[in-house]
């Protein structure tokens, strides 16, 4: 077991378009030893009935804010220098954020990565955002 404990977290109008290829990405996380969370946030389910069954899956209707997102690894206060890093800082990793979307989700990703202090980025470990905008 690696012991390392990751989360993907996505915010989508259709899962089961996903979901053979979540229920393989679990099992091949699994055979490696590590702990993959999926937290998807849908803003369309027709049948909530339908949900498919992947190991470590929490699906819940809403579409959260990037803020909500975040709060989870932003537990001190963010001018407490003497915050104690995070688990992933202390193992070398960091917060990775990769956002695709319309402008509005884009811009809200940046901005919220923006108000985050230096003392709560070197808490985390760094933190990194990838951007990629589009539009129909």
């Amino acid at each position: 077991m690696l012991g390392l404990e990751l989360t993907f977290m996505w915010i989508t109008g259709c899962l089961f378009w996903f979901q053979d290829l979540m229920m393989d990405i679990a099992v091949k996380a699994q055979d490696a030893g590590l702990e993959l969370n999926f937290n998807i946030f849908v803003t369309c389910l027709c049948d909530p009935e339908a949900v498919p069954h992947i190991p470590r899956l929490e699906v819940t209707m809403e579409k959260p804010t990037m803020k909500t997102h975040l709060a989870p690894f932003l537990s001190t206060s963010p001018d407490n220098e003497a915050a104690s890093p995070s688990p992933s800082a202390r193992a070398g990793g960091g917060l990775a954020i990769a956002v695709c979307g319309p402008r509005a989700l884009t811009n809200e990703a940046q901005n919220t990565v923006a108000l985050l202090s230096p003392a709560q980025m070197r808490r985390l470990g760094g933190v990194e955002l990838h951007v990629e905008h589009f539009s129909l």
